[in-house]
């Protein structure tokens, strides 16, 4: 019967195995720096919150109409008179041009967000708060108000 081997023999081998391992890690670090080295953070690309309210149809007297905006809510496109336009910068680069306004947007969202959306009378205020790309027409629906609901 072959001889077991003891634990400091066992313990001797891990250490030279250790030993050998590190040594190579750091050839190699030294042969090749970016390998071994971790990789460079991607830059994460700038992000708004937008804050869109107005009506389909023609405002209550009184109210002042700060842009038209076509929008589009399952395959539906309607003139929305805002009455409100905010942006909210929530990633951006000080580099970064700000992007204006687009005249068009396409919302994205669920079904039941898209479908109150859509189907908004001329006299319910719609109110749009949602996550877009500067540049981009399409605005990410996080929450959708209509007054009165009925």
């Amino acid at each position: 019967m072959a001889c077991r081997c003891t634990t400091t023999e066992l313990a001797v081998r891990s250490v030279r195995r250790a030993a050998l391992l590190l040594v190579a890690a750091t050839l190699l670090g030294a042969l090749a720096p970016g390998a071994v080295r971790a990789h460079e953070p991607s830059r994460l690309s700038a992000r708004e919150l937008v804050r869109l309210a107005g009506w389909f149809g023609t405002p209550p007297d009184g109210v002042e109409v700060v842009r038209e905006v076509a929008v589009s809510a399952q395959g539906r496109q309607r003139t929305l008179h805002a009455t409100e336009w905010h942006v909210y910068a929530v990633v951006a680069d000080q580099k970064d041009v700000i992007a204006p306004a687009p005249e068009q947007v396409v919302l994205q969202g669920s079904r039941a967000e898209l479908a109150a959306v859509a189907g908004a009378r001329p006299d319910q205020r719609v109110a749009i708060l949602a996550e877009r790309r500067p540049g981009v027409g399409e605005l990410f629906l996080l929450a959708v108000d209509i007054c009165p609901a009925k």
